[in-house]
This record gives C-alpha cells, structure tokens and sequence, in this order.
C-alpha cells in the first residue's frame, strides 16, 4: 500500500513549501494529502503517476493532485529536482477543500477558459519561464523576509497562468457570446441575474443561451454564477469585517438562509466557521 504523506510532516507552515527535493534519487510510491508540483532542475527520471510512466528530463514538470499515486526512479546521477507543495487556499480561500490542479486553474486568479488536465501528464519550461520563479520562490522561503508570502503567492500564480495557457494549444472554439456572458457574470454577480435577462441582454434565446453555456463552459448558469458568488463571499469572510448577511447581501443573495446552505454545500464549513479557520485580514 503506498504511504500517505501528510501536509504536516511535509508543509511547515501547512501552507506552502519549496526548495529542492531531499537529495535522494528515488522514492517509494506514495500519495499526499495536498498539491505538489516538481520541476525537473537536472538530470532525469522516470516519475509514474496514475499508472502511467513517463521520463522526465531538465525542464519538464508535473502537478500531483491530492491522493493520487506516484514514486520518481532516478535515472542519472545529476538528477535534481524543485518541490513546491502547497494547500490550495494558500492561493485564494475560495480554494477551501479543491483536490486538484484543474479546479484551481478554473478559480477566478486564473480564469483562464482552458481545456482540462485530465490528459496532460507533464509541461515543459521551453521558455525558461517557469524556473526563475520557482528560484524567486525558494530564494524568499529561505530567507522569509516581511511579505515573502505574498511574493510567493504571486509567482505561483504566475506558473500557474503560464501552465493554464499551455492546455490552450488545442482551440475550443468557444463562442464569443458566452466569454461575453461570463465576463458580465464575474462583474454583476451581486446583481438580480438571470438567464432571461442575459437572452435579452445578449439577443439570444433562453434555450440556446443555456445549452451554450454548459456546452463550453462545463457548467449549468446556475452552478457558474454560484461559483462566482462564493468565491467573492470568500474574498469578503477574511478581508473584511462585514457580517454573514451583509456578505450575502453583497454577493447577490436576498435570502441569507439560502446563502448559508449554498456556502455549506461548497465548502462543507458554514460562513463563520470558514472565517475563524482562515482569520480575518481587514485590508
């Protein structure tokens, strides 16, 4: 059975970790509770994951979701690798309970409309983009000056990004009406919307409207504009004080009861429980 590497023995500060990996050349098969991403720094390996082998060389890397089996097997001795393992709400706290990478490419600090991971074993760094902010990360973990944090925060988004633009080689298509529709969303979503206003908004009928909405964004309406709303409502419980009913004011919600029953139903944590796990940072 492979062991279970827990966030605790692994993560410091149970936030987020990265440096270079312990200078062994193997590992057994394990799984973990928490994302992990490795980068190829030398040499190469053969990292199996999800039954599958593949070598990977310099520059090549790979995301591990949560629970999901793997073990690397050096295959030259100057193989080196970087680790960064981090909680998916040390990127935003609307990523409370996410178990995958593909979910957090989807958060609004990606929002990039990308095709899924599912099949995509690994990356490569063919611009040299990804490594010097990796470097930057360990370089600020090291030392943790003030607000090392934050700056490790905004490069991982940055990789990221750079990774979510990497699974648009393949184009989707997407009509432009619904990036439109969804740009309206994510900027009225505190706001009475409802598909029969967008239809007239966006001159298209009420059918067609919906059936292209989950066609290419995977989503009903109804679960997209939820997400939205929840993913603000986070944003307001820890940077701000307002209270339970002025977050559900604020993120379109008229009925606070239904608020707290679609919070729960997300992140398995009422609002005020959310808040007290994450604290308050009044910005």
């Amino acid at each position: 059975m492979a062991e279970l590497l827990l966030k605790e023995n692994i993560i410091s500060n149970k936030m987020i970790s990265v440096d270079f990996r312990p200078e062994k050349s193997s590992t057994p098969a394990h799984t973990h509770d928490f994302l992990e991403m490795l980068y190829i720094y030398s040499g190469t390996v053969t990292h199996r994951y999800n039954g599958k082998n593949t070598l990977l060389c310099k520059g090549k890397y790979v995301f591990i979701d949560f629970n999901s089996e793997h073990f690397l097997e050096g295959k030259s001795d100057d193989f080196k690798a970087i680790t960064c393992t981090f909680m998916p709400e040390f990127i935003d706290s609307s990523l409370l309970g996410c178990t995958g990478i593909a979910d957090v490419l989807k958060n609004y600090n990606i929002n990039i409309f990308s095709r899924s991971l599912t099949d995509i074993a690994f990356f490569a760094d063919d611009a040299e983009r990804i490594l010097p902010r990796l470097e930057l990360m360990m370089d600020e973990y090291k030392r943790k000056d003030a607000g090392y944090l934050s700056i490790i925060r905004s490069c991982l988004i940055q990789i990221l990004v750079l990774t979510a633009r990497k699974t648009e080689l393949v184009p989707l298509h997407t009509d432009e009406r619904i990036t439109e529709i969804a740009e309206y969303v994510n900027g009225n979503y505190s706001e009475n919307v409802t598909l029969e206003g967008l239809s007239k908004r966006f001159y298209c009928s009420l059918s067609n409207i919906s059936i292209l909405f989950k066609r290419h964004m995977g989503v009903t309406f109804t679960q997209y504009l939820r997400k939205v709303r929840m993913e603000a409502a986070c944003k307001l419980l820890v940077n701000t004080a307002k209270s339970v009913d002025e977050v559900a004011n604020n993120v379109g919600y008229s009925d606070v009861r239904s608020f707290r029953l679609h919070f729960k139903s997300r992140y398995n944590v009422t609002p005020l429980k959310f808040r007290k796990m994450l604290g308050t940072r009044i910005v």
